[in-house]
Protein backbone atom coordinates (compact mmCIF):
# COMPACT_ATOMS: atom_id res chain seq x y z
CA UNK A 1 0.00 0.00 0.00
CA UNK A 2 1.27 3.54 -1.05
CA UNK A 3 -0.35 6.54 -0.47
CA UNK A 4 1.47 9.99 -1.81
CA UNK A 5 0.34 13.47 -1.97
CA UNK A 6 2.25 16.00 -3.43
CA UNK A 7 1.20 20.21 -3.50
CA UNK A 8 3.39 22.45 -6.18
CA UNK A 9 3.31 25.91 -5.69
CA UNK A 10 3.34 29.47 -7.64
CA UNK A 11 6.60 29.62 -6.73
CA UNK A 12 8.50 26.80 -7.86
CA UNK A 13 7.91 24.75 -4.61
CA UNK A 14 7.00 21.36 -3.90
CA UNK A 15 5.91 19.76 -0.36
CA UNK A 16 5.00 15.82 -0.57
CA UNK A 17 4.52 13.65 2.12
CA UNK A 18 3.65 9.51 1.84
CA UNK A 19 2.72 6.90 3.80
CA UNK A 20 3.41 3.06 2.64
CA UNK A 21 3.23 -0.61 4.03
CA UNK A 22 4.25 -4.16 2.36
CA UNK A 23 3.41 -7.24 3.99
CA UNK A 24 6.35 -9.59 2.84
CA UNK A 25 6.44 -13.13 3.05
CA UNK A 26 9.03 -16.53 2.03
CA UNK A 27 11.78 -13.49 2.02
CA UNK A 28 15.53 -15.00 1.82
CA UNK A 29 17.80 -13.24 4.67
CA UNK A 30 21.59 -13.69 5.48
CA UNK A 31 22.65 -15.53 8.78
CA UNK A 32 26.23 -15.20 9.98
CA UNK A 33 28.05 -17.67 11.91
CA UNK A 34 31.35 -18.41 13.46
CA UNK A 35 32.97 -22.32 12.79
CA UNK A 36 35.71 -23.86 13.86
CA UNK A 37 37.60 -25.98 11.29
CA UNK A 38 41.14 -27.46 12.01
CA UNK A 39 41.67 -25.12 14.77
CA UNK A 40 40.89 -22.17 12.85
CA UNK A 41 37.60 -20.00 13.50
CA UNK A 42 35.56 -19.06 10.20
CA UNK A 43 33.01 -16.54 9.85
CA UNK A 44 30.27 -18.34 7.45
CA UNK A 45 27.29 -16.53 5.68
CA UNK A 46 23.82 -18.59 4.87
CA UNK A 47 21.04 -17.69 3.46
CA UNK A 48 17.56 -18.50 5.25
CA UNK A 49 14.24 -18.26 5.04
CA UNK A 50 12.08 -15.55 6.79
CA UNK A 51 8.82 -16.68 8.24
CA UNK A 52 7.21 -13.12 7.76
CA UNK A 53 7.96 -9.74 7.50
CA UNK A 54 6.00 -6.61 7.54
CA UNK A 55 7.47 -2.76 6.88
CA UNK A 56 5.56 0.26 6.91
CA UNK A 57 6.53 3.99 7.32
CA UNK A 58 6.30 7.69 5.91
CA UNK A 59 8.21 10.47 4.06
CA UNK A 60 8.16 13.93 4.00
CA UNK A 61 9.63 16.08 1.50
CA UNK A 62 10.27 19.79 0.45
CA UNK A 63 11.71 21.33 -2.39
CA UNK A 64 11.17 25.29 -2.58
CA UNK A 65 13.14 28.45 -3.86
CA UNK A 66 13.19 31.42 -1.56
CA UNK A 67 12.28 34.05 -4.23
CA UNK A 68 8.72 33.98 -2.87
CA UNK A 69 10.53 35.95 0.12
CA UNK A 70 10.46 38.91 -2.04
CA UNK A 71 14.52 39.49 -0.88
CA UNK A 72 16.89 40.04 -4.04
CA UNK A 73 20.07 38.64 -1.59
CA UNK A 74 17.97 35.43 -1.48
CA UNK A 75 17.39 35.49 -5.41
CA UNK A 76 18.13 31.67 -6.92
CA UNK A 77 18.62 30.41 -4.11
CA UNK A 78 16.24 27.48 -2.49
CA UNK A 79 16.08 24.98 0.47
CA UNK A 80 15.52 20.75 -0.77
CA UNK A 81 14.55 18.76 2.85
CA UNK A 82 13.55 15.29 3.05
CA UNK A 83 12.81 12.28 6.07
CA UNK A 84 11.99 8.47 5.72
CA UNK A 85 11.05 6.87 8.75
CA UNK A 86 10.78 2.92 7.79
CA UNK A 87 9.66 0.68 10.75
CA UNK A 88 10.68 -3.32 9.46
CA UNK A 89 10.05 -5.91 11.38
CA UNK A 90 11.01 -9.87 10.29
CA UNK A 91 10.43 -13.15 12.62
CA UNK A 92 13.11 -15.88 11.97
CA UNK A 93 14.92 -19.01 13.55
CA UNK A 94 18.99 -18.60 14.42
CA UNK A 95 20.97 -21.66 14.58
CA UNK A 96 24.28 -23.40 15.47
CA UNK A 97 26.89 -24.78 13.63
CA UNK A 98 24.89 -28.55 14.65
CA UNK A 99 21.64 -26.94 12.90
CA UNK A 100 19.99 -26.52 16.15
CA UNK A 101 17.83 -24.09 16.80
CA UNK A 102 18.90 -21.23 19.20
CA UNK A 103 15.74 -18.68 19.38
CA UNK A 104 13.15 -17.12 17.55
CA UNK A 105 14.14 -13.92 16.82
CA UNK A 106 12.18 -10.61 15.11
CA UNK A 107 14.14 -8.35 14.04
CA UNK A 108 14.68 -5.11 11.33
CA UNK A 109 15.26 -6.58 7.96
CA UNK A 110 19.27 -5.87 7.16
CA UNK A 111 21.06 -2.72 5.79
CA UNK A 112 17.54 -0.90 6.17
CA UNK A 113 17.94 2.16 8.62
CA UNK A 114 14.85 3.41 10.23
CA UNK A 115 15.67 7.18 10.15
CA UNK A 116 17.14 8.67 6.73
CA UNK A 117 17.34 12.26 6.47
CA UNK A 118 18.61 15.01 3.61
CA UNK A 119 19.06 18.91 3.91
CA UNK A 120 20.78 21.56 1.82
CA UNK A 121 20.98 24.76 0.43
CA UNK A 122 20.50 25.04 -3.68
CA UNK A 123 21.20 27.75 -5.85
CA UNK A 124 20.42 28.50 -9.56
CA UNK A 125 21.30 31.46 -12.09
CA UNK A 126 20.54 30.70 -15.40
CA UNK A 127 21.36 34.37 -16.56
CA UNK A 128 24.98 33.98 -15.30
CA UNK A 129 24.56 29.55 -16.23
CA UNK A 130 25.75 28.56 -12.27
CA UNK A 131 23.91 26.80 -10.01
CA UNK A 132 25.33 24.64 -6.85
CA UNK A 133 24.06 22.66 -4.17
CA UNK A 134 25.39 21.88 -0.22
CA UNK A 135 23.69 18.99 0.66
CA UNK A 136 24.22 17.22 4.40
CA UNK A 137 23.03 13.58 4.79
CA UNK A 138 22.13 11.89 7.79
CA UNK A 139 21.58 7.44 7.77
CA UNK A 140 20.26 6.47 11.16
CA UNK A 141 21.81 3.00 12.33
CA UNK A 142 21.39 0.25 10.52
CA UNK A 143 22.09 -3.73 10.86
CA UNK A 144 24.30 -5.22 8.32
CA UNK A 145 24.47 -8.45 9.68
CA UNK A 146 22.66 -10.76 11.66
CA UNK A 147 24.59 -13.39 14.36
CA UNK A 148 23.18 -16.30 16.14
CA UNK A 149 22.22 -13.68 18.86
CA UNK A 150 21.62 -9.75 19.77
CA UNK A 151 25.39 -9.73 21.04
CA UNK A 152 26.81 -10.86 17.71
CA UNK A 153 24.57 -8.87 15.65
CA UNK A 154 27.38 -6.40 13.42
CA UNK A 155 25.76 -2.87 12.58
CA UNK A 156 26.60 0.78 10.88
CA UNK A 157 26.73 2.99 13.46
CA UNK A 158 24.77 6.58 12.32
CA UNK A 159 26.54 8.04 9.64
CA UNK A 160 26.51 12.41 8.79
CA UNK A 161 27.87 13.27 5.68
CA UNK A 162 28.47 16.86 3.97
CA UNK A 163 28.46 17.29 -0.13
CA UNK A 164 28.61 19.44 -2.28
CA UNK A 165 28.58 19.98 -6.20
CA UNK A 166 28.81 23.00 -9.04
CA UNK A 167 28.35 23.72 -12.32
CA UNK A 168 28.85 26.55 -14.57
CA UNK A 169 28.20 27.34 -18.67
CA UNK A 170 31.12 27.95 -20.27
CA UNK A 171 29.78 28.34 -24.05
CA UNK A 172 26.80 27.43 -25.34
CA UNK A 173 26.11 23.79 -24.60
CA UNK A 174 28.95 23.22 -23.10
CA UNK A 175 29.45 23.36 -18.93
CA UNK A 176 32.11 22.36 -16.98
CA UNK A 177 30.78 20.37 -13.07
CA UNK A 178 32.36 19.63 -10.09
CA UNK A 179 30.87 16.64 -7.25
CA UNK A 180 32.46 16.33 -3.77
CA UNK A 181 31.40 14.23 -2.00
CA UNK A 182 31.88 12.75 2.18
CA UNK A 183 33.54 16.35 2.87
CA UNK A 184 33.38 15.69 6.23
CA UNK A 185 35.60 12.77 6.21
CA UNK A 186 32.79 10.61 7.68
CA UNK A 187 34.47 7.05 8.75
CA UNK A 188 32.40 4.20 8.34
CA UNK A 189 31.99 2.12 11.92
CA UNK A 190 31.04 -1.17 12.32
CA UNK A 191 28.92 -2.12 15.97
CA UNK A 192 29.16 -5.54 17.77
CA UNK A 193 25.59 -5.34 19.14
CA UNK A 194 23.10 -2.53 18.84
CA UNK A 195 24.82 0.65 19.18
CA UNK A 196 22.27 2.26 21.51
CA UNK A 197 22.51 -0.58 24.25
CA UNK A 198 25.36 -1.19 26.78
CA UNK A 199 26.67 -4.00 25.81
CA UNK A 200 27.56 -2.99 22.20
CA UNK A 201 31.63 -2.24 21.44
CA UNK A 202 33.51 -1.49 18.27
CA UNK A 203 33.73 -4.20 15.53
CA UNK A 204 36.25 -2.58 13.09
CA UNK A 205 36.32 1.22 11.34
CA UNK A 206 37.01 2.09 7.74
CA UNK A 207 37.39 5.90 6.56
CA UNK A 208 37.60 6.20 2.68
CA UNK A 209 38.18 10.59 2.87
CA UNK A 210 36.35 12.76 0.87
CA UNK A 211 36.08 12.12 -2.83
CA UNK A 212 34.83 13.92 -5.78
CA UNK A 213 35.00 14.34 -9.70
CA UNK A 214 35.06 17.16 -11.91
CA UNK A 215 34.86 17.29 -15.84
CA UNK A 216 32.73 18.75 -19.34
CA UNK A 217 29.51 18.08 -20.28
CA UNK A 218 28.63 18.83 -23.62
CA UNK A 219 25.35 18.54 -25.22
CA UNK A 220 25.07 18.38 -29.22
Amino acid sequence: IDIFFEKYSSYLGIFGVGFFYKDLKNQIGKHTVSLEFDGDIYKVEEPFNIDFGTLWGFELGLNQRLDFLGLSFLKGFGVYANYTYTKAASKFDTWNEDKQILETRELSFSENPPHIGNLGLTYDNPKIGLSFAVIGNYRGKVIKEIGVNKYEDIWYNREIRLDVSASKKIVKNLRWFIKLNNLTDQEQREILGDPSESYSHLYQTEYYGFYGETGFNFKF
